[in-house]
């Protein structure tokens, strides 16, 4: 887990004293803000992770999974996954010595000994023997996601950004409900899922 996005309780009983006047529950706004927030610091880590990893967007974003807030639940999450990329997810070719792959946008290209079968039309993947020559077949793994993510100093990054988004996201929402218990904005408008 990278980051966990949530209104302190003290605060909760501030906005809803505050909503009282307007005859709403508050725990679904502060669950569409904290939902609106989690959406925001996943695209934010995903670019914050592309600019060090030479992955494609979609595959970065794959291994990014949120949890969702409810009016029960105020407590979203932002998820790593723990399964390595394979190498086959970067830009590799084939070698005497083995496979060569772009890893990191800094740095050289990384060698993987006896590793072979990179980029062919029906398979992307690439294999290495699990051992002697008679030993079964394995799909190469480049890294491991959340590995790199702690290494390279990722996480707090991520983390600094929760308290600005929430605060951001949870006036924008407040401002919307007194503005819907007015009648300037029709109910159905900003609907409350994230």
């Amino acid at each position: 887990m990278v980051a966990e996005i949530r209104v302190v309780k003290g605060n909760l009983n501030k906005l809803k004293r505050t909503a009282a006047k307007f005859a709403k529950d508050v725990r679904p706004e502060i669950a569409a803000a904290i939902n609106q927030t989690s959406k925001q610091l996943r695209t934010a880590a995903s670019k914050d992770i592309r600019a060090k990893l030479a992955a494609k967007k979609k595959d970065v974003d794959q291994k990014l999974n949120r949890k969702i807030a409810n009016a029960r639940d105020l407590l979203g999450k932002l998820y790593i996954s723990e399964k390595s990329l394979g190498l086959g997810k970067f830009k590799t070719s084939q070698v005497k010595a083995g496979v060569r792959a772009k890893i990191q946008k800094q740095g050289s290209l990384t060698v993987y000994p006896s590793a072979f079968g990179p980029k062919t039309k029906l398979n992307p993947y690439v294999y290495k023997r699990a051992g002697k020559a008679s030993y079964p077949i394995k799909t190469a793994a480049a890294i491991s996601f959340q590995d790199f993510v702690e290494d390279h100093g990722l996480e707090a990054v991520i983390r600094q950004r929760v308290k600005p988004l929430l605060k951001n996201n949870v006036a924008r929402r407040m401002k919307l409900m007194m503005l819907r218990a007015k009648g300037l904005v029709p109910e159905s408008a900003y609907s409350r899922s994230g």
